[in-house]
């Protein structure tokens, strides 16, 4: 297991949608306490092993405030990954997805892993009255869209492993696919 992978993957969505919360999770391995709005962008590694190989995440934490968009826009370039969050109790940061995805697609290159994630899964099972859009109704529209989703809570952890798990692997299969079309002999048009 000497391979070594590098990603970058930025994190994108409205202001406390629980971008920091989960950055905090996976980059220290620490439960989060009311972090503090992200003001401008942050960056840590954490690698994962997947399969035979280590994966180095380089994950950005972008601020979901509009008046750093511009600033947080400009990282999103030369990035493989996102991960785009929504509040699973909160319709306007969910109808803000089309916004953000506007976004990375005019930013970021057109091969782009994205996957969008419901965060506060702690809260659903608290009460399933809370959750703001079924769950039937966000994988339609991710399936239209040719996006991955996960449902997560960056409180207690549940379903954070399986979303870096997710992640690593559609990654890898971006490069296994880009790597054998950058194999192809080139066609001839004249021939």
């Amino acid at each position: 297991m000497n391979q070594i992978q590098s990603y970058k993957v930025i994190l994108v969505g409205d202001n406390k949608v629980g971008k920091t919360s989960f950055f905090i999770r996976i980059t220290k391995n620490v439960a989060p306490r009311q972090p503090q709005s992200t003001i401008g962008v942050e960056y840590a590694t954490k690698q994962v092993v997947f399969k035979e190989l280590i994966i180095n995440l380089k994950i950005w934490d972008t601020a979901g405030s509009e008046k750093y968009k511009s600033l947080t826009s400009n990282h999103f370039h030369q990035s493989q990954g996102a991960l785009l969050f929504y509040d699973l109790t909160d319709l306007y940061s969910y109808e803000n997805l089309q916004f953000w995805l506007k976004d990375i697609y005019n930013n970021a290159d057109d091969r782009i892993v994205i996957i969008i994630v419901g965060n506060k899964l702690d809260l659903i099972h608290d009460g399933v009255e809370l959750r703001c859009i079924a769950q039937e109704k966000v994988q339609q529209f991710c399936k239209a869209k040719n996006l991955l989703y996960c449902e997560i809570s960056t409180k207690t952890g549940e379903g954070i492993n399986e979303l870096i798990d997710q992640l690593a692997q559609n990654l890898q299969a971006r490069k296994v696919s880009q790597d054998v079309l950058q194999q192809r002999p080139r066609q001839n048009c004249c021939t």
